[in-house]
Formats: C-alpha cells, structure tokens, sequence
C-alpha cells in the first residue's frame, strides 16, 4: 500500500519520480544562519526542509517560525545531545525506536485543558474526526484533557486551512497534508494547518482522526517514533532517514520497532488508534495524579552475605518486590485498576539507577516487579564492587506513595 507523509507527500511518493541525492537544504536555498540554528538544536535539516510562510517546515511536519527558531538557541532546555547518554545505551539496544518526545513541552500542574478550534469552513467528516481524536486522548485520562472551542482568539491550538497544490506551488514549498509544531513557554503549540488541496469535499481520508491526534501530539511534545530512521514506516532508503537529536526515549516504551503508532513518521492511509505502547507513553509523560496509594512489599528469597577474611564482606539480598494498590491512606481498602495506571520504578544495573514506566493491566489489584537482587561488596567499609540489579517504586505523578 502506497506510503504517505504525515506532513508532506514528496514527489517520489506521488509520482514515482526518481529522487535526487543532493540535499534538500541545498535545492532551496535557505539561509545558513537558519540551517546552522537548526543543527545546533539537534535537528536535521538534509530532508523534509523547506521555507513556509514566516517560517520553515522541519523534519516534515514541524513548522517552526524565525522567532521560534532564535529562541532555540536561546534556549538550553532545547538542546540535546544526538544520542542517549551512556547510562541510557546501558539499556538501548544499538538502534532503538520507541517513543520521543521534545524537551519542549506542555507545562502540566495538575490536570490542563487544552482547548482546540476548528475552521467552520472545514468539511464534517474532518470536523469527526477531530471530535474522534479529542475522544481517544480523553479516554486515557492521563494530565492533558482536550476540548473544542468555538472562539479562535482563545483556544489553545487552531486548526486553520491551507491549499498547496503540489503540480503548481510556490518555488521552496513542498505539499504536505497537516503541520504543527512544538510547545512554547509551557504552552502546547498554538496552529495545525491542514492542505485542503488532499482533505476536501471529494478526499475522505479513513486515517483523518489518527493523522489529526499526530498533530495534536507534536503540538503537545511528541517526536516520531521512528524519528532515527523514517525507513521503517516510510518505507524509502535515502539520504536524511534520520531527523537528527532533539528527542529524548520514554523510558518503559518499547526500544525495537512497533507497528501502529500514532506517532510513526509517514501513513498508509489506515486508522491508527492508540496502542498500548502509545498509551504508556502519554500516560508516562503527562501523568494525572489519582486517589491512589502504592505500597511497595518486599518478601525476602534469600540471604547470601557473607563475610571476606578480617575487612572486607559481601551484601547478597534477593528479594520479592510486589506493588499493592489501595484506595486510602490507611491501606485497608483494596484500589483495582482501569482507565490505564501507570508506575514508576527506579531500574538498577550495578550501581546506575534510571526510571522507566510500566503500563499496570486493567484490573489488577498488585503488580509483581520480580526479583531484586542486591550484590555489593566492600572493602573496610567502602563499595568495591556493585552489581545489583531488579527494579523498585519510584515516586510519580500518578498516584501517592504509601507510606
């Protein structure tokens, strides 16, 4: 089934016209102050490039105006590193694709609305399918809520018309179906333009919700989830496969390719639901807070520590690390899960401790988190050698930590 891009549909998809090597940054010339921001921020400006409007479109679908790219620069919260850090590798597998999200993103205290309003010019069946995305973020309750609005001048996020036709378009322009952007100052960014050249009155998209809920996630923070290589869901082997760094993992997502999300780069013009990869996601990045407390239970398996000539000894624990769920403080009435609960857990390797999210299955009262194993030893009381490994309760936004 014929590929399409979320954002932009390239000539090479349409036509089958045989794609150049050279740099897209090179074709349209764009100024190379912009190209040398837009690198120092992390992003990859070889394909998916192009000037827009007041700004340029990134990657594809990112539209990012000349101020929001001076203030990538100007911003150190919005430069990352291009690769996982060493401790992440520690648990990558060599070309990890799960989820991303940008350093930029919604503040949440609390449980935000966000508000989004719609052209009354756009056909009925984009109008559903907005209703269909706002519907399915909603019904994961996670701290993000979504709503229409009737008035452009308050909401949030709105969504506008554009028409490119991409057999007479505009010199430095490339058709594309949908573009957002990425938060700014906390907010979720404030414009979806959606080309009424592909969605009109004679084009019913059955992917319209799913392609609108992508959007919706850029503008809340959302990377590509094949963001390293586009091949996966693109289905193209070329130059600029790989949008660059300015993403970081979502610890608890899968790290090998998943079929289906929402966030994939490009579109075969299927409906995409959430997946529960998805699910973890959002549930892991925007957490809601519940009436909820967790008590972690350790059950000891074993106790191995023994004791190295005069001055040295050896820690070797092995215990059972259970999660209990309760609906009071007082830990006396049973709490079952729905509507997606997520925990946090602190992973240990040695002595590296990261945090990662795990998606608890609806109806669960416990969830086991296995064996915990602690393995130090010491040298007249100082650590020589760490090998501990398992996972333990970590605090989250989730739910409250029993005490």
């Amino acid at each position: 089934m014929k590929k399409i891009y979320y954002a932009f549909l390239l000539a090479v998809t349409i036509f089958g016209c045989k794609k150049s090597n050279e740099p897209l940054e090179n074709k349209v010339k764009i100024p190379i102050e912009i190209i040398q921001k837009l690198k120092a921020a992390g992003f990859d400006t070889s394909e998916g490039l192009h000037e827009h409007g007041d700004g340029y479109i990134v990657e594809g679908d990112i539209f990012l105006t000349k101020s929001d790219i001076d203030r990538l620069s100007e911003n150190p919260k919005s430069k990352i590193s291009l690769s996982l850090n060493l401790k992440d590798r520690l648990f990558q597998s060599k070309d990890p694709i799960g989820h991303y999200v940008s350093n930029l993103l919604t503040a949440n205290n609390g449980i935000r609305n966000i508000s989004i309003y719609i052209n009354p010019s756009f056909q009925q069946y984009i109008k559903d399918g907005l209703d269909l995305a706002i519907s399915r973020y909603n019904a994961l309750e996670f701290g993000l809520t979504f709503s229409r609005s009737t008035s452009s001048s308050t909401a949030d996020i709105v969504i506008s018309t554009v028409f490119i036709d991409p057999n007479n378009k505009p010199n430095n322009v490339t058709a594309y179906l949908m573009s957002s952007g990425f938060p700014t100052n906390g907010n979720p960014y404030n414009q979806i333009l959606v080309n009424t050249y592909y969605y009109n009155s004679s084009s019913f998209y059955a992917d319209i919700a799913s392609t609108l809920a992508h959007e919706i996630g850029h503008a809340i923070g959302f990377r590509h989830t094949d963001y390293m290589d586009r091949a996966f869901s693109c289905g193209i082997v070329a130059d600029g496969n790989n949008e660059g760094g300015n993403a970081n993992h979502i610890r608890g997502t899968s790290p090998n390719p998943v079929s289906g999300s929402w966030m994939l780069a490009c579109a075969n013009g299927v409906d995409r639901p959430f997946t529960d990869e998805d699910i973890l996601a959002l549930n892991g990045t925007y957490p809601k807070l519940r009436n909820v407390y967790v008590k972690q239970v350790g059950t000891l398996i074993s106790d191995d520590s023994y004791l190295i000539g005069c001055c040295d000894d050896r820690t070797l624990l092995s215990h059972n690390f259970t999660l209990e769920f309760y609906q009071d403080q007082n830990l006396t009435i049973p709490y079952t899960t729905t509507n997606n609960f997520v925990v946090k857990v602190f992973e240990y390797s040695g002595s590296s401790q990261l945090t990662r999210v795990f998606l608890v299955p609806n109806g669960a009262t416990s969830y086991d988190l296995g064996t915990f194993i602690t393995d130090v030893t010491y040298s007249y009381g100082t650590e020589v050698q760490n090998n501990t490994s398992g996972y333990s309760l970590a605090p989250f936004g989730g739910y409250y930590l029993a005490p």
